[in-house]
């Protein structure tokens, strides 16, 4: 499942297609806000926290059909939506209550250039059990991706950054020794 509270979902499936994922977008669920908010907004209309509505559609939805992965994007708008007035405990609260919904979740988390939070409030970085950084480069005159583990818990992992490129309708991380070929 891949909720999105940025893109309609036609634009993002679309987006994926372009990129080479148009057969896996055959059996994905897409939800976004609007539909969140018709299913649940009812119920907590007087509640302007939306991080508490977006928990109440998700646990309500997973109990009704079987998903093993979800997809959050970004976490940076659902916080634009909300009022947050203890980021620590909220948002405790909330990673909590996708642990407890036992499905793998990713949480995407935009950063600004030049920043070295992963999250807006910062807690987050302490608060998810791995985070996977995509960064931007310029190279020559050229702006490229890499991608790196920054942290996941209980694994040994590489701390360095590899290459991202997308090529024929396919992403491919290369090492080092690859890129020098």
């Amino acid at each position: 499942m891949f909720i999105t509270f940025e893109q309609e979902i036609g634009g993002l499936k679309e987006q994926m297609r372009r990129l080479g994922m148009g057969e896996e977008t055959a059996n994905l669920t897409v939800v976004d806000y609007s539909m969140i908010d018709k299913e649940v907004g009812i119920e907590i209309r007087f509640d302007v926290n939306e991080i508490k509505k977006a928990k109440t559609f998700l646990s309500e939805l997973v109990a009704r059909e079987k998903f093993n992965l979800l997809v959050l994007d970004p976490l940076n708008a659902l916080y634009t939506l909300s009022t947050i007035k203890d980021p620590r405990r909220e948002i405790y609260r909330f990673f909590t209550d996708l642990r407890s919904l036992g499905l793998t979740s990713f949480v995407i988390s935009e950063m600004y250039p030049g920043e070295n939070r992963f999250g807006k409030y910062g807690v987050e970085d302490f608060l998810s059990d791995a985070i996977i950084h995509l960064d931007f480069r310029r190279e020559r005159n050229m702006l490229e991706r890499y991608i790196g583990v920054v942290k996941m818990r209980y694994t040994h992992h590489s701390l360095q950054y590899f290459p991202l490129v997308h090529e024929q309708e396919h992403f491919a991380i290369y090492t080092k020794e690859e890129m020098e070929l």
